[in-house]
């Protein structure tokens, strides 16, 4: 008797157990989507992109996990569930993160422009002192026409800081601005280190 008993007890225990984990986290998954969502639309995407890019990651596996287990005669989310409720708490920090990653980057990127503008005036400094034979008035036009372009660039990009624009892509153009610059200034100070060598 005592036996059956028990093993009743087992039983309905286990059936409370296995509805227990063995029920679809529904609410936690969306709590991650809507998490990892919220993030996207606060431009972590963009800011924080290896955070972001670990946190889609990690839902795709999560998801899949789900999948797989939901095939399962015997269901166990317990472990999953975990997992997701800690995702939203990550997605959430990423989330709150952002804005003073985005302002840094745009800080960054203003610095740039000043940076560039005074590399374009030694630049230009050093085009003056640049050889003038037949072939240098040639390279001088094509620099002076480069440097041109380079400024309007950079000009372009300043303006667009004050708006509230992708400062990440920004960055990115004057970047290549500012390695343009380099390249122009390093070919200058050659051909004036060659015409002092003669």
């Amino acid at each position: 008797m005592k036996n059956r008993l028990f093993l009743v007890f087992a039983m309905v225990m286990m059936a409370i157990l296995a509805s227990g984990c063995g029920k679809m986290p529904q609410e936690s998954i969306r709590a991650a989507k809507s998490a990892v969502d919220a993030a996207k639309n606060a431009q972590a995407d963009i800011y924080m992109a290896s955070e972001y890019k670990a946190l889609e990651d990690s839902l795709n596996v999560m998801m899949q996990k789900i999948e797989a287990e939901n095939s399962k005669f015997m269901k166990d989310f317990g472990e999953v569930k975990t997992q997701l409720e800690a995702l939203t708490v990550q997605a959430e920090k990423v989330t709150t993160a952002v804005p003073a990653k985005k302002e840094a980057v745009k800080t960054e990127a203003e610095t740039m422009v000043t940076t560039i503008k005074d590399n374009l005036a030694a630049t230009r400094t050093l085009l003056a002192k640049a050889p003038r034979g037949k072939e240098g008035r040639a390279a001088i036009t094509q620099i002076t026409g480069e440097l041109n372009v380079i400024e309007t660039r950079v000009k372009e990009v300043e303006a667009a800081l004050r708006e509230d624009i992708n400062y990440a892509e920004a960055l990115d153009r004057l970047n290549a601005a500012q390695k343009s610059v380099t390249d122009i200034n390093t070919e200058l100070t050659e051909a004036i280190a060659k015409k002092k060598g003669r």
